[in-house]
Order: structure tokens, then C-alpha cells, then sequence
């Protein structure tokens, strides 16, 4: 196994050997502080905290190329669900 600095990592098991490429997404604080003031932003949260009032959320914004581990996501999530249990339904994933 190698890796570099410009996020690929080379891994050889056996015959086989795979290329993963790895992109860190950063968060624009600054960026943010300036849309949560926004009317529209208000709106919205205010519309979704109706929505799913007395729920457990988790949010998550996806690019989706056919590696970017959506599917596992899927999976984990359930396997959360299954291990906490949603008998009452207050899980809620929003997938954006």
C-alpha cells in the first residue's frame, strides 16, 4: 500500500490492485453564518422543523458519481436503525 499527498491511495492484495481516490469536503463557515440569516433559509428551516417535529434528523448533502458511497450510507443507516430501534419513528434522514 502507498499513498500521496494528492489523495490517492494505491492498495495491491494478491493479483488485484485498486486506485481509491479520496476528496475531503471542507465546511465555508462563514458562508453558512451568512445563509442561516437569509428569509428563504428561515422559511425553510422553519417548514422542516414542522415537519419532522419531535424526530431525530440527520442531514447530508451528496455529490452522487457511482463511488461515492451512497449505497454504504443506505446500509449504515440501517443497520443504525436496526441497532437503536424505530418503533416510535422519530428517526428521520434526509438525503439531499
Amino acid at each position: 500500500m502507498s499513498n500521496s499527498r494528492n489523495g490517492l491511495l494505491y492498495v495491491e492484495s494478491g493479483n488485484k490492485k485498486v486506485l481509491i481516490h479520496v476528496k475531503h469536503s471542507g465546511v465555508d463557515i462563514e458562508y453558512l453564518k451568512k445563509m442561516i440569516k437569509t428569509p428563504a433559509f428561515k422559511k425553510e428551516y422553519e417548514k422542516l422543523k414542522n415537519e419532522f417535529k419531535d424526530k431525530y434528523v440527520i442531514g447530508s448533502i451528496e455529490d452522487v458519481p457511482p463511488v461515492s458511497g451512497l449505497k454504504e450510507k443506505f446500509v449504515a443507516y440501517e443497520e443504525y436503525l436496526k441497532a437503536v430501534g424505530n418503533s416510535e419513528k422519530k428517526n428521520v434522514l434526509v438525503q439531499v
